[in-house]
């Protein structure tokens, strides 16, 4: 028997961390150090309210006053590793390809989802524009 109010709150707490993962960028925000070097401090500046709304790999920090996009500190932190030694085959018949790899999350205790993706092009040199868009192939949960 399925308890309904612990399956919506399960529910409910992995969609929070969907969204939060789609959102919010890895690494901590740095010291707000916005003080001179002559004491007095600098002008306040809100060019963000999220992650997404900066540029790369910044992320949208607190500072004294305001929110500012900043290089994160701790980036990797709590992400999982990427996969080593990814190994691929073609299998003989129907053009099936067969992608294994080890040790990716050995050490790492959340469930991880790895999503393998393509894209191919027809020619004899390598250009990225005739390329295709990347398309979802197989997406794997593993621990």
């Amino acid at each position: 028997m399925i308890d309904a109010t612990s399956d919506t709150e399960s529910c409910q707490q992995s969609c929070s961390y969907l969204k939060d993962i789609s959102t919010t960028r890895p690494g901590r925000c740095p010291a707000d150090n916005r003080a001179t070097n002559t004491g007095t401090v600098a002008p306040c500046v809100e060019n963000c309210r999220i992650d997404l709304d900066c540029r790369h790999e910044a992320k949208c920090c607190q500072a004294s006053c305001g929110k500012m996009c900043r290089k994160p500190t701790h980036r990797f932190e709590g992400v999982p590793p990427v996969p080593e030694s990814p190994h691929i085959r073609e299998r003989p018949k129907g053009g099936i390809l067969e992608v294994k790899w080890t040790g990716a999350s050995s050490n790492f205790t959340l469930p991880v989802v790895y999503i393998v993706e393509s894209r191919w092009t027809v020619g004899a040199q390598h250009s990225e524009t005739p390329f295709t868009h990347w398309q979802q192939i197989s997406q794997v949960i593993g621990r």
